[in-house]
């Protein structure tokens, strides 16, 4: 499913938000996560805790998104937790991001229910420069996974941005 959505930048996530799975859209844009290190395969970890791994496009939000984006992460990954709590992996992930951010252990003690929506983010590419994303996760809830698929407004520059970096995917996969 996810190398016949080549048309979008697309992921798949586990219920800690660990990356499973992703396209070459993706990579272009975000990074390859397993060429990081395994902790920052963690989209949570990576935005509370790592510093950008070298090579991957900073993702700037405006303050409200950021905000929204970050207690929508907390919430969901609370669900998880709650769903496994006998998940080392999952204790250790939550305990980690709670003494390395105060953001996050100040979120971690509200007990929000948040659910999983709409957001938008600024990818910075190192060649195409911005590239304005709206990002859509759905939720597999029977196989505790989420999919992340981002997408530019047709006829935007950052759908002509996009279309740069599919044709650029599909000329190396020709070679």
């Amino acid at each position: 499913m996810i190398d016949r959505m080549s048309d979008t930048p697309v992921a798949v996530f586990t219920a800690a938000w660990d990356a499973v799975q992703w396209n070459s859209l993706w990579g272009e844009l975000f990074g390859n996560p397993t060429e990081v290190g395994p902790r920052t395969q963690n989209l949570i970890w990576g935005h509370f805790a790592a510093a950008p791994p070298v090579g991957t496009s900073p993702i700037e939000r405006d303050p409200e998104h950021t905000d929204a984006f970050e207690r929508r992460m907390v919430a969901d990954l609370r669900r998880a937790a709650d769903r496994y709590p006998d998940d080392r992996a999952v204790a250790e992930l939550i305990s980690g991001l709670r003494e390395a951010n105060p953001r996050f252990a100040d979120l971690w003690t509200r007990y929000e229910t948040v659910p999983t929506g709409r957001s938008r983010k600024t990818v910075v590419h190192a060649e195409l420069g911005e590239i304005t994303l709206d990002c859509d996760i759905l939720t597999i809830e029977c196989a505790d996974l989420h999919i992340v698929l981002n997408w530019a407004e047709p006829g935007t520059p950052d759908a002509e941005k996009l279309d740069l970096l599919r044709e650029r995917i599909a000329a190396t996969a020709h070679r």
